[in-house]
């Protein structure tokens, strides 16, 4: 400040707090800066304010109230918008308690970093033992067999499932939103049975068109009914190339520049997920495998380019319900 102001004509800039991010090992998409500056004359004042807002990338700032004659509040947002989160609200002027407002449209959204397409995270009590209770009794009515049909099924969830895992989704999104800022909503659910005898091989879902939105981050999974034995989640990690697309993905994708794109060989919708086996490249590269031991009602959320599948059924059924982790909050469109 001494080299920008008169040393007659003083100022002073407070940075009172910064917001960015929950997690330390993530680096946050958007970040805030608060503070206040302090002048005794109008020229200096507004020399002072162009100083702070003279950045095209930043938004301007909201009307200030010209608080105690000689002392001013400003705040200096530096955070992009996400899509669907809107404007933002007033905030307070500190010194009189007034209000003013620097709301800021939504500007189309943060690329996606690529930490985000490969985390683990977990959302303990994603639904309530009463939840669990009436998804299992939908299951049971809704998802009949036709006669003679046994073993493992994937398909579409039921309508009414469907309603109450988008309730437990809004409910969760603050908590995924700590590890994967960009995810607005979900695709439409799915329920996948696991019958004795059979598993879900390894598999990586992929990004499949990463230009075209919404686009697929991650992926989410809630055991309703877990099996007597076996029947475990897992995600396996590698330093193979082999997991590679050789493809890289940047801004006009929507990612960060240098991305990397993982292979895509997700499972589609059909009687038996556990039939299609994994090609050659999945089976045969070196992987460490992490076993998740979440309980009914638990969410497992992970990223779209982590390896997962489900370690084979030895006694009872696996009911889980899943769906794709997106970029858009779907149920506005």
């Amino acid at each position: 400040m001494t080299r920008t102001v008169n040393l007659f004509d003083p100022a002073v800039v407070t940075v009172t707090r910064v917001d960015a991010g929950t997690a330390t090992n993530i680096i946050p998409a958007t970040a805030e800066i608060h503070g206040t500056f302090r002048t005794l004359t109008p020229a200096t004042r507004q020399a002072v304010r162009d100083g702070i807002t003279n950045d095209p990338a930043s938004p301007p700032p909201g009307p200030v109230p010209d608080c105690h004659s000689n002392r001013v509040v400003q705040s200096r947002r530096l955070r992009r918008e996400r899509p669907g989160r809107g404007q933002r609200p007033a905030r307070g002027c500190r010194p009189c308690g007034q209000c003013w407002s620097d709301s800021v449209p939504d500007t189309g959204g943060s690329v996606i970093h690529v930490s985000e397409t490969f985390v683990l995270h977990s959302v303990e009590e994603f639904l309530t033992d009463e939840e669990i209770s009436q998804l299992n009794k939908i299951v049971e009515n809704d998802a009949v067999r036709p006669p003679g049909e046994t073993g493992s099924r994937y398909e579409h969830a039921p309508d009414a499932a469907e309603a109450m895992l988008q309730q437990a989704f809004v409910r969760a999104l603050p908590s995924l939103r700590d590890v994967m800022p960009n995810v607005a909503g979900t695709g439409r659910w799915a329920y996948a049975e696991v019958a004795e005898g059979d598993c879900i091989p390894v598999h990586v879902d992929g990004i499949p068109d990463p230009s075209a939105r919404p686009r697929r981050i991650g992926r989410i999974g809630i055991v309703v009914r877990a099996a007597q034995a076996g029947g475990e989640f897992y995600v396996a990690t590698t330093s193979s190339p082999a997991l590679w697309s050789g493809a890289e993905l940047g801004e006009a994708d929507g990612f960060e520049p240098g991305t990397r794109q993982t292979r895509s060989m997700p499972h589609e919708l059909s009687p038996s997920p556990a039939v299609h086996a994994a090609p050659n490249w999945a089976q045969d590269m070196p992987q460490t495998r992490w076993t998740t031991d979440a309980p009914a009602g638990t969410a497992v959320a992970y990223g779209a380019q982590l390896l997962h599948g489900v370690a084979p059924v030895t006694r009872g059924v696996v009911r889980k319900f899943v769906t794709d982790l997106l970029d858009t909050d779907t149920s506005l469109s």
